[in-house]
């Protein structure tokens, strides 16, 4: 509500963003599913926390870094208060997770957070494909 006293661009850049961010979790249910039930995406996530499948290995490809930073540069394309909210909306709600991750550990409760970044996940998971193709390149 603050923000909609400072600028109105700020305020619907930083909503839209804020909720968008989590078109990503359809996609990975998606995937692992192959169901687009919206009511079903929506209480796997909510209500199904320590029994996902594949968790250890998701990506939620617009809850890292190099999404904010995209998107926060297509957005100062459009104007500078819309960059603005666009990066105050995605910083936002992946900071808003990770709370939720710490409360959740604090409840002892088993929790993953999703990767921070697209290359860090890359080194994590798939070391060998990447050490392989830089030897590659390098030979």
């Amino acid at each position: 509500m603050l923000l909609a006293l400072i600028n109105k661009e700020i305020a619907i850049s930083f909503l839209i963003s804020n909720v968008l961010i989590d078109v990503d979790h359809i996609i990975n249910y998606f995937y692992y599913y192959k169901d687009l039930n919206l009511v079903t995406i929506y209480n796997h996530y909510m209500f199904n926390k320590k029994t996902k499948k594949h968790k250890e290995r998701q990506l939620y490809i617009l809850h890292t870094i190099e999404a904010v930073a995209i998107f926060g540069a297509l957005g100062f394309l459009v104007s500078k208060n819309v960059g603005y909210g666009v990066i105050f909306g995605l910083l936002f709600h992946i900071i808003c997770d990770l709370l939720e991750v710490v409360y959740e550990k604090a409840k002892q409760e088993s929790i993953h957070y999703k990767p921070i970044s697209i290359i860090y996940y890359l080194l994590k998971y798939y070391p060998e494909r990447i050490y392989k193709k830089i030897k590659e390149e390098l030979s």
